[in-house]
């Protein structure tokens, strides 16, 4: 597959650009190099824009506030689109969170609104969210208020391995309330997605989308209709990317973010998962289950023209390693 018709990329940030607060080997290069608009995309709702390019601008990568889109904005979009007119909006997560329904010109519940007053709750993850915090959003719900969650993703990646992330705080208060909420507007969504070609003025099929999971990236961006490409420095190891299945599978796999400039310029090829992963799976029925020896027949049904082990030339050595 050619990617070289790409106008835009459209970036993830934990797991593809930093791990906790220090950048992905590869990542910072990457983006320096990278010659197409960026937007950085993130399901992560308790880190505003300003926040965000803060800490890219402080790897060294020239970022602006509004290059970045969080689950916040997507969530403060679909709140004001359930909300009716002085409607009050409990929100369960971090000050990011209450800021964007603050700037899409939302009504904030301020502390110890009735649970009758509440129209609509959206709930975020962020780190102070405690036992209260759920039970208010559990008893508004109770009480007939829209429920909206910024995602669903059940963990984070942090420094020392992964946390629980919103999607368990979430399923916290679906078992209190008996059902899960009204919408969940991140990835897997398109939302995200969405919002981000809509601002840069381009079609879905011009965009390149950069993840690192399988379930949330890659499957969004399938959604809203834009390649894909899934990097191993994240969450998913290459095991998960070959047993894929087809909506969840990817159009490529590198090892880091250092590899997608040279796929948009022509310098390196990817791993193509077509025909090789029905090869894996065959292989797998059949008892092979050496990751080397499926390694090896899946290089000869869709050989890169690089070495996989090597970096392409334009792209400084890591020493990632792109199997585990």
């Amino acid at each position: 597959m050619s990617f070289g018709d790409v106008r835009a990329l459209l970036c993830d940030l934990d797991g593809v650009v930093h791990r906790g607060g220090e950048p992905v080997p590869g990542a910072v290069d990457a983006l320096r190099r990278v010659g197409t608009p960026v937007r950085y995309l993130t399901n992560n709702a308790s880190r505003g824009p300003d926040h965000v390019a803060g800490l890219l601008t402080g790897f060294g990568v020239t970022c602006r506030a509004s290059s970045v889109i969080t689950s916040a904005h997507a969530a403060a979009a679909e709140v004001a689109r359930r909300s009716t007119g002085d409607g009050l909006v409990l929100v369960v997560g971090a000050p990011a969170l209450e800021r964007a329904m603050t700037a899409a010109g939302l009504r904030v519940a301020p502390p110890d609104t009735a649970p009758a007053e509440v129209s609509v709750v959206v709930q975020g993850w962020g780190p102070q969210v405690c036992a209260a915090d759920l039970a208010a959003a559990a008893s508004a719900i109770h009480l007939g208020a829209a429920w909206v969650a910024t995602n669903r993703d059940l963990t984070l990646p942090a420094q020392h391995g992964l946390i629980p992330g919103n999607g368990a705080l979430v399923a916290a208060v679906a078992t209190a309330v008996g059902h899960e909420p009204d919408v969940a507007v991140g990835k897997p969504e398109r939302a995200l997605y969405d919002l981000a070609v809509t601002d840069l003025g381009l079609a879905p099929e011009e965009c390149l989308a950069v993840g690192d999971r399988l379930d949330t990236d890659i499957l969004g961006a399938r959604r809203a209709g834009i390649r894909s490409v899934v990097v191993l420095s994240g969450i998913v190891d290459l095991a998960a990317v070959l047993d894929a299945p087809p909506g969840l599978r990817p159009d490529a796999v590198v090892p880091h973010l250092g590899w997608v400039p040279g796929l948009i310029d022509g310098l390196a090829e990817a791993w193509e998962l077509t025909e090789s992963v029905a090869l894996v799976h065959a292989l797998r029925e059949a008892g092979q289950d050496d990751i080397e020896a499926v390694r090896a027949a899946t290089a000869r049904c869709t050989p890169p023209s690089s070495d996989w082990d090597a970096v392409p030339s334009s792209v400084p050595d890591t020493g990632a390693l792109p199997w585990r």
